[in-house]
């Protein structure tokens, strides 16, 4: 057996086509914000900036690739 809950709702929540969606939309909002920070003077609030929407960009990117492996 060994189907968690987490195993459980995970399969249940790719039905709801939205919420990937949301996350593709996501990226693509980050990447484009990003490329305007890394074209611009950067000083210390846009390098924080940066560094947030970069690790947001590999969060979403996994789970992207995990959904594209269920």
């Amino acid at each position: 057996m060994g189907v968690g809950w987490g195993t459980f709702l995970g399969k249940i929540s790719t039905f709801f086509p939205g919420r990937i969606e949301k996350l593709k939309n996501e990226r693509q909002r980050l990447m484009e914000e990003r490329n305007q920070l890394l074209n611009g003077r950067v000083d210390a609030k846009k390098a924080t900036r940066l560094e947030w929407v970069t690790a947001r960009i590999f969060a979403i990117d996994g789970l992207l690739a995990s959904k594209a492996t269920d």
